[in-house]
């Protein structure tokens, strides 16, 4: 393997986890920091970092522009761990400067951004890989390579609840934590964007239609709410339709019945539906739990303590468990870091790249956004204080048992009969990067 000479930019908040990732990476002679971009005003609250960088002999910059200017030809990739704003343009200027980027989740605040990264990536001729860290671990791929070989017929459906309480100090650590839109650029900031961001794209990662893609969203129907004194909400259903696989022939793979239009306008058969539920306003934690449902068989996957995967296969006795698999002994944060390098020294595509991580960033639009593509209010509705815990303010009476009971039934809020719950709005998205159609 070649050692990858590496830069990074900023090295305060999420980017302190590339750092530990980096630094066990030169132990291991994969790769080398070599630069770092710390803005003047950073520096004294990054201190011990800072001077930690400085005796390992990083080279330090005063802004990503700097450090792009002075590191052209010296470094092989650049991370960027910034704020959601943030990921387009610098990630495009990386590019667009001859380096190879892995850009932290999501891709961008909106289709639009994402689509520029991705045209930037195809005119730069270098890999933009999104940080989407599941998608490179060992469990989701075994996961992928199970509904592409059909070993289990095809994939129904699949749904993943996830309960993580978030406190006050989650929304103030920073400025765009729980906004829609900061310095004049739309974020979305939100549970499925954001904290279990990666836990939706493991989902259309698998359900899509050959190695490298994700399913293609057509159909988005959500339910988004806000317990907390916040812009955006913390507490989302979302239902995801796509278009269903084809054959090497080029006939539609039947996963359902009826038939539908897929994205490029032929049709195909519909695709499994997708669900995910969850909520930062809430006392107890549920670690992410999925359920992958197939014609002859089903899948869990849980992300504690290590992509924990039970396979079990339909039998006249019922489910019987066939398999059990996991991620084995190694941290994500290597193991992405690992798959990464390997693609580059393949001359592959990573697992997780720009191309795929639109599909997600599809399904975030359209849970925020209206016909003519600005964000509707209307879409996040407030809970009313009388169905609040009383004792641990922000957070939803009895919302722990309703979602495991969504999570069995595949009803959202409103239908599973929350009594705060109020009916979504379904969007049906048209050909990839096209307009937004209001159902």
């Amino acid at each position: 393997m070649k050692r990858y000479e590496v830069g990074i930019i900023g090295v305060g908040g999420f980017a302190r986890s590339h750092l530990d990732a980096l630094e066990e990476c030169e132990h291991r002679g994969w790769a080398r920091l070599t630069a770092a971009a710390v803005r003047p005003q950073d520096r004294e609250a990054q201190r011990s970092t800072v001077e930690a960088l400085l005796a390992r002999g990083v080279r330090l910059h005063s802004s990503a522009e700097e450090l792009m200017a002075n590191e052209r030809g010296a470094l092989d990739m650049i991370v960027v761990p910034t704020g959601i704003d943030q990921h387009a343009s610098l990630s495009i200027a990386a590019l667009d400067g001859g380096f190879h980027v892995f850009c932290e989740k999501p891709a961008a605040g909106t289709v639009e951004e994402a689509l520029e990264m991705l045209a930037a990536q195809k005119r730069s001729g270098r890999v933009l890989a999104v940080g989407f860290q599941n998608l490179f671990s060992p469990s989701i791929n075994r996961i992928k390579q199970i509904a592409l070989d059909g070993s289990l017929g095809a994939l129904r459906s699949a749904r993943t609840m996830v309960l993580w309480p978030r406190g006050s100090d989650y929304y103030a650590r920073n400025e765009w934590a729980g906004r829609l839109a900061v310095h004049g650029r739309w974020i979305f900031d939100s549970p499925v964007q954001n904290a279990v961001a990666h836990f939706l794209q493991n989902m259309l990662y698998v359900a899509g239609g050959n190695e490298h893609d994700c399913m293609e969203p057509f159909e988005v129907y959500a339910e988004s709410y806000r317990a907390k004194p916040i812009d955006s909400c913390d507490t989302q259903f979302l239902r995801i339709r796509g278009a269903g696989r084809r054959g090497g022939d080029g006939s539609a793979s039947d996963s359902g019945s009826g038939e539908v239009s897929d994205p490029a306008g032929s049709p195909a058969a519909p695709g499994p539906e997708i669900t995910m539920m969850v909520s930062h306003a809430c006392r107890d934690t549920i670690e992410p739990v999925s359920e992958f449902l197939f014609e002859h068989g089903r899948i869990l996957w849980e992300l504690e303590p290590k992509g924990t995967t039970e396979l079990y296969r339909l039998n006249e006795n019922g489910w019987v468990l066939e398999d059990l698999f996991d991620n084995g002994g190694e941290d994500l944060g290597m193991i992405k870091y690992r798959a990464l390098f390997d693609a580059l020294d393949e001359g592959r595509p990573p697992h997780s790249t720009i191309d795929n991580a639109l599909a997600h960033t599809r399904c975030v639009n359209a849970a925020f956004r209206d016909q003519s593509g600005a964000p509707a209010a209307e879409r996040i509705a407030t809970i009313d204080r009388r169905y609040l815990d009383k004792s641990n303010s922000g957070t939803i009476e009895g919302i722990e048992t309703l979602i495991a009971k969504m999570f069995r039934s595949g009803a959202s809020f409103s239908e599973q009969g929350a009594p705060w719950g109020v009916p979504g709005a379904t969007v049906r998205l048209g050909h990839p990067g096209g307009a937004e159609q209001k159902a």
